[in-house]
């Protein structure tokens, strides 16, 4: 979680920047988003819709979401946040902090936190909209982020609901904007 001053001046940042912040992520029933450092369902339609969100935005992941996945998604900026030292490919950027991150990020390009659960838990009070796929399984799991019981605050409005196969239904929720505006 970010203390209070370090939340204002990531949202400082990105006023300045004129960027906003996206979360996407598939969980199941039971809030799992990993398993031993992998998901633990097969759901084409989910990937092709991350696919198709994220194409042409910068990625925002952990260490750990970057050591399952170990390459740069083509058509994306994969940006990396850990403190820990890593050897990373050329063309996948690291910083050592949410605020580092966003500093790094290409200007103008969409930003999306993707992973892990500390990445989400981080930017979350920054988060403008959110892509949630809710896969209907109840696997086992090591990682858990129940987006969905986050947004019941009321703060969020609905902005699309569509099955993506038969096990999975993607929402699209847009933060209300705060009173005063």
């Amino acid at each position: 979680m970010l203390s209070p001053e370090e939340e204002d001046l990531l949202r400082r940042t990105l006023v300045k920047r004129q960027q906003s912040l996206e979360l996407v992520v598939a969980h199941s029933l039971n809030g799992v988003i990993g398993d031993g450092g992998l998901i633990p369902w097969r759901e084409p339609a989910d990937l092709q819709n991350f696919k198709t969100t994220t194409m042409g935005g910068c990625l925002l992941m952990g260490r750990r979401t970057w050591q399952s996945i170990q390459r740069a998604l083509p058509g994306r900026t994969t940006l990396v946040i850990s403190t820990s030292p890593l050897s990373l490919p050329e063309g996948v950027l690291l910083a050592d902090s949410p605020l580092a991150a966003l500093q790094l990020a290409p200007q103008g390009a969409r930003l999306f936190a993707v992973g892990g659960a500390a990445i989400y838990q981080a930017f979350w009070p920054l988060i403008e909209r959110c892509h949630i796929t809710l896969v209907k399984d109840l696997p086992p799991g090591d990682v858990r982020f129940h987006a969905l019981s986050l947004l019941a605050a009321g703060d969020w409005l609905l902005q699309e609901r569509r099955a993506l196969s038969e096990t999975a239904e993607l929402f699209v929720f847009q933060r209300r904007p705060p009173p005063d505006q």
